[in-house]
């Protein structure tokens, strides 16, 4: 936070990458900030450029599906398998004195049902490490949250399977859509959606353009566009503000196990 604010108070956009930040502290400062100086401030949410997730958008904007009722998204891969030729007890995942690491890092499913959905109501979750992983955090996480559309929606992280699995099923009445990754990672992968076809009665794939491993690059194509362009950007300060005040309501639900407003 004090970084990004002596950007602006420099005269420059801002590239933050996510989570906006590990706590609320300072958040209302940044975007005061951040509105006074008429900057950009773009929060590295770099999944929603992805081939899949841009899809995924584009089908619910459509209204093909109706009105969403229930989500669910997941995320996992042991931890051991995040970086290659890398020791995981020397990353910032296995310190917690860095925050949530688990949470924070894979924020990602939050910020795309977010995108999906709107904004979210309250949460409650349960979280804690069951492993025998040498980190300071969570390991599991499972998280419930209603929308303020009425929507339910869960989303299960860890760092415990043994293979990459990223996962995003929605689900109207009496329509459906599927994203997988059977094939690997997403940064490498298309990964495979499908959706319901009702008068099949079956699921459809849907075919997927683009380059899952341009999805940093397209980011920061977006950043200097919309900073060339005068608009503001696709996940801004506002989105990024949002996901760490739910971020924040799930670990204060996963503490006190209690249903938490956001």
């Amino acid at each position: 936070i004090v970084g990004a604010l002596q950007a602006l108070d420099s005269g420059a956009h801002v590239f933050i990458e996510k989570p906006l930040s590990t706590s609320l502290d300072g958040v209302s400062a940044l975007l005061e900030k951040a509105r006074v100086k008429g900057r950009n401030v773009q929060v590295g949410y770099n999944l929603r450029y992805h081939p899949a997730i841009k899809a995924i958008n584009r089908i619910v904007e459509s209204g093909r599906l109706g009105k969403i009722l229930t989500a669910h998204a997941e995320f996992g891969l042991y931890l051991g398998k995040w970086w290659h030729e890398r020791d995981y007890r020397q990353s910032y995942m296995a310190r917690g004195d860095l925050g949530e690491g688990l949470l924070l890092d894979a924020s990602h499913e939050i910020d795309s049902l977010m995108w999906f959905l709107g904004d979210v109501q309250q949460v409650s979750a349960f979280g804690g490490k069951l492993s025998e992983l040498a980190i300071g955090g969570a390991d599991a996480i499972r998280i419930l949250m209603r929308m303020k559309s009425g929507s339910i929606a869960s989303v299960h992280l860890d760092c415990l399977q043994p293979t990459y699995t990223r996962v995003y099923t929605l689900v109207g009445e009496d329509t459906a859509l599927h994203w997988d990754c059977p094939r690997g990672r997403a940064d490498t992968n298309l990964g495979r959606l499908r959706i319901f076809n009702s008068e099949t009665n079956r699921f459809e794939s849907v075919r997927l353009r683009g380059r899952p491993e341009d999805t940093y690059v397209e980011e920061l194509r977006d950043f200097v566009r919309n900073v060339k362009k005068g608009v503001p950007p696709l996940v801004g300060i506002q989105e990024g503000a949002k996901v760490l005040r739910v971020i924040s309501a799930i670990q204060e639900a996963i503490q006190t196990g209690q249903v938490v407003p956001v």
